[in-house]
Protein backbone atom coordinates (compact mmCIF):
# COMPACT_ATOMS: atom_id res chain seq x y z
CA UNK A 1 0.00 0.00 0.00
CA UNK A 2 1.05 2.87 -0.54
CA UNK A 3 1.46 5.45 2.51
CA UNK A 4 0.27 8.81 1.63
CA UNK A 5 2.07 11.34 3.51
CA UNK A 6 -0.10 13.56 5.72
CA UNK A 7 0.37 17.28 4.44
CA UNK A 8 0.92 19.94 6.95
CA UNK A 9 -0.84 23.05 5.68
CA UNK A 10 -0.21 26.18 7.35
CA UNK A 11 -3.08 28.20 7.84
CA UNK A 12 -1.94 31.95 6.77
CA UNK A 13 -3.60 32.82 10.25
CA UNK A 14 -3.65 31.30 13.35
CA UNK A 15 -6.91 31.66 15.01
CA UNK A 16 -5.10 33.56 18.03
CA UNK A 17 -3.76 35.83 15.46
CA UNK A 18 -7.16 36.45 14.37
CA UNK A 19 -8.39 37.26 17.88
CA UNK A 20 -5.37 39.49 18.37
CA UNK A 21 -6.02 41.59 15.33
CA UNK A 22 -9.86 41.66 16.32
CA UNK A 23 -9.22 42.91 19.91
CA UNK A 24 -6.52 45.21 18.23
CA UNK A 25 -8.84 46.84 16.23
CA UNK A 26 -12.22 46.44 18.64
CA UNK A 27 -9.54 48.76 21.50
CA UNK A 28 -9.27 51.27 18.31
CA UNK A 29 -12.61 51.25 17.98
CA UNK A 30 -13.80 52.27 21.25
CA UNK A 31 -10.47 54.97 22.08
CA UNK A 32 -11.52 56.58 18.75
CA UNK A 33 -14.60 56.85 19.36
CA UNK A 34 -14.14 58.41 22.87
CA UNK A 35 -11.87 60.93 21.49
CA UNK A 36 -14.43 61.57 19.29
CA UNK A 37 -17.69 62.14 21.52
CA UNK A 38 -16.11 62.22 24.80
CA UNK A 39 -13.70 65.18 27.10
CA UNK A 40 -11.21 65.20 24.24
CA UNK A 41 -13.86 65.94 21.81
CA UNK A 42 -12.43 68.91 19.21
CA UNK A 43 -16.24 70.88 20.50
CA UNK A 44 -15.69 70.00 24.09
CA UNK A 45 -11.91 71.60 23.89
CA UNK A 46 -13.12 74.72 21.62
CA UNK A 47 -15.55 75.36 24.21
CA UNK A 48 -13.45 75.05 27.19
CA UNK A 49 -10.65 77.69 24.71
CA UNK A 50 -13.86 80.44 24.32
CA UNK A 51 -14.92 80.26 28.07
CA UNK A 52 -11.58 81.14 29.11
CA UNK A 53 -10.64 83.65 26.88
CA UNK A 54 -13.82 85.28 27.69
CA UNK A 55 -13.32 85.34 31.24
CA UNK A 56 -12.11 88.28 32.28
CA UNK A 57 -12.19 87.27 36.19
CA UNK A 58 -9.68 85.77 38.00
CA UNK A 59 -9.65 82.32 39.02
CA UNK A 60 -7.93 81.47 42.42
CA UNK A 61 -7.04 77.78 43.29
CA UNK A 62 -4.96 76.57 46.25
CA UNK A 63 -2.21 73.56 45.94
CA UNK A 64 -1.59 71.49 49.20
CA UNK A 65 1.54 68.98 48.90
CA UNK A 66 0.15 66.51 51.26
CA UNK A 67 3.22 64.83 51.39
CA UNK A 68 4.52 67.35 54.18
CA UNK A 69 0.77 67.43 56.02
CA UNK A 70 1.46 65.24 59.12
CA UNK A 71 -1.66 65.75 60.72
CA UNK A 72 -0.56 67.81 63.40
CA UNK A 73 -3.07 70.44 63.18
CA UNK A 74 -0.55 72.92 63.64
CA UNK A 75 -3.06 75.28 60.81
CA UNK A 76 -5.67 74.86 62.89
CA UNK A 77 -3.92 76.07 65.98
CA UNK A 78 -2.88 79.15 63.82
CA UNK A 79 -5.87 80.06 62.30
CA UNK A 80 -7.41 79.94 66.39
CA UNK A 81 -4.71 81.81 67.91
CA UNK A 82 -4.34 84.07 65.11
CA UNK A 83 -8.52 85.16 65.19
CA UNK A 84 -8.70 84.36 68.88
CA UNK A 85 -11.21 81.60 68.39
CA UNK A 86 -11.98 79.16 71.59
CA UNK A 87 -10.27 75.51 70.78
CA UNK A 88 -13.78 74.16 70.73
CA UNK A 89 -15.40 76.25 68.59
CA UNK A 90 -13.59 75.40 65.04
CA UNK A 91 -12.94 72.44 63.27
CA UNK A 92 -11.02 72.62 60.34
CA UNK A 93 -10.71 69.74 57.50
CA UNK A 94 -7.59 67.75 58.37
CA UNK A 95 -9.10 64.76 57.17
CA UNK A 96 -8.04 61.23 58.82
CA UNK A 97 -5.02 59.23 57.77
CA UNK A 98 -5.44 57.08 54.19
CA UNK A 99 -3.69 54.29 53.52
CA UNK A 100 -2.23 54.31 50.08
CA UNK A 101 -1.26 50.75 48.31
CA UNK A 102 2.10 50.34 49.55
CA UNK A 103 1.63 51.03 53.40
CA UNK A 104 2.02 54.42 53.28
CA UNK A 105 -0.08 57.00 55.42
CA UNK A 106 -0.83 60.45 54.45
CA UNK A 107 -3.28 62.73 55.56
CA UNK A 108 -6.06 63.60 52.95
CA UNK A 109 -6.55 67.80 53.65
CA UNK A 110 -9.66 69.31 52.45
CA UNK A 111 -8.67 72.75 51.50
CA UNK A 112 -10.64 75.97 50.05
CA UNK A 113 -13.29 74.71 47.31
CA UNK A 114 -13.54 78.09 46.28
CA UNK A 115 -17.62 77.35 46.57
CA UNK A 116 -19.97 79.93 45.33
CA UNK A 117 -21.47 79.69 48.22
CA UNK A 118 -19.36 79.10 50.25
CA UNK A 119 -20.93 77.67 53.82
CA UNK A 120 -17.67 78.33 55.64
CA UNK A 121 -18.01 82.00 55.25
CA UNK A 122 -21.09 81.75 56.91
CA UNK A 123 -20.48 80.17 60.34
CA UNK A 124 -17.05 81.36 60.63
CA UNK A 125 -17.36 82.35 64.29
CA UNK A 126 -15.10 85.29 64.03
CA UNK A 127 -15.46 86.26 60.18
CA UNK A 128 -11.35 84.83 59.07
CA UNK A 129 -13.05 83.38 56.03
CA UNK A 130 -14.20 85.73 53.38
CA UNK A 131 -15.05 85.69 49.73
CA UNK A 132 -13.52 88.94 47.63
CA UNK A 133 -15.43 90.37 44.98
CA UNK A 134 -12.81 88.69 42.59
CA UNK A 135 -13.26 85.35 43.87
Amino acid sequence: MAEKKAESKTPLLTRRDVLKIGGATGATVLLSQGILLGPWSPDAIEGIHRESEASTEHEWHMGIDLSKCIGCHYCVWACQATNDVPRDEMRWNVGFPERTENGVDFFMTRPCLHCQEAPCVKVCPVGATWVREDG
